[in-house]
């Protein structure tokens, strides 16, 4: 499962719209689109921003072999 699954996966299970994420971290709504279909990564700040927000270890935010239901 790659990062960018994964957010999407955090962020739907929190009821959370890609915009009210782009907020949190912040960066463009843009930005959180592309990072979920995978045509972009986010650099390591943003990914300690969302493991914080969605209280997830970052190892397992980055790991693609891990997964998350």
């Amino acid at each position: 499962m790659t990062v960018g699954e994964k957010i999407r996966v955090l962020r739907t299970n929190n009821n959370m719209s890609q915009a009210a994420l782009a907020g949190r971290v912040p960066i463009s709504e843009d930005a959180v689109q592309k990072w979920e279909v995978g045509k972009n990564k986010p650099c390591l700040e943003d990914l300690k921003k969302i493991s914080e927000i969605f209280c997830i270890d970052l190892m397992e935010l980055i790991d693609d072999e891990k997964e998350i239901i």
